[in-house]
């Protein structure tokens, strides 16, 4: 089934040390197509990215771009690319910097067969859960509530700069308390739905596409809406 799934990277400026390792991390998943977006990066980075691609036996395609046309560009471009794959059933996304725990391929197709969800391949994206950038989502899973993704209107990331006091009472309340807020066993929770997502981590299917269309570059730094990727 690995051989179905195109993996997208989108990468810039000079992050190849972090890219390679991503790459090595797919391949070792048993991923065998990888399409990766160069959003104009630096010469150095270009230039190991040549290597790279030159070294693939075909299994890395390289996109070179001559500007930088953020997230939502970038993924739409090597969307567009591997949507017209012959072997392409499943598209997983990733920045240049998310790279997988071993076996999180073979999980997120175990998870996706376990699924019973009607024309599931039109209406459903994977995201897989993100260690260091997991708060906000591990508060949303802890409060079963998972519009706090989204915040407050104005916000980022669940911040708003109304909520700044109110955060560093917390927190220096907490410190004198030494209270931490309780862990959250992730093992507990099957799955949760969420309304919007980052690109990087994404896993779908490329019927997705279909229903809803490529990214808009307008949004340049955005995610993916549950109502399209189009925010």
């Amino acid at each position: 089934m690995s051989n179905k799934v195109v993996v997208i990277i989108v990468t810039y400026r000079n992050r190849f040390h972090f890219l390679k390792e991503v790459v090595d991390s797919v391949i070792e998943e048993g991923i065998t197509k990888l399409i990766i977006v160069d959003n104009k990066s630096n010469d150095e980075s270009r230039k190991k990215l040549t290597e790279l691609e030159a070294k693939s036996d075909g299994n890395v395609k390289v996109l070179y771009l001559e500007d930088n046309y953020g997230s939502a560009g970038g993924f739409k471009k090597g969307l567009e690319i591997a949507y017209n794959e012959f072997n392409c059933e499943f598209i997983w996304l990733l920045d240049d910097d998310n790279k997988p725990l071993r076996g999180s391929l073979n999980e997120l197709l175990k998870f996706w067969d376990s699924l019973e969800f009607d024309l599931k391949n039109e209406k459903v994206a994977l995201l897989s859960y993100r260690f260091r950038k997991g708060e906000i989502w591990r508060k949303a899973i802890e409060a079963n509530k998972p519009e706090l993704i989204l915040g407050i209107r104005n916000s980022f990331f669940g911040f708003h700069v109304k909520d700044l006091f109110k955060k560093v009472f917390i927190h220096i309340k907490s410190s004198i308390k030494k209270v931490q807020s309780p862990a959250v066993d992730l093992n507990k929770v099957k799955y949760m739905i969420v309304p919007v997502a980052p690109y990087g981590g994404l896993f779908f299917h490329k019927k997705l596409i279909e229903k809803i269309g490529y990214p808009n570059e307008k949004f340049y730094l955005y995610g993916m809406s549950t109502s399209g990727l189009t925010e």
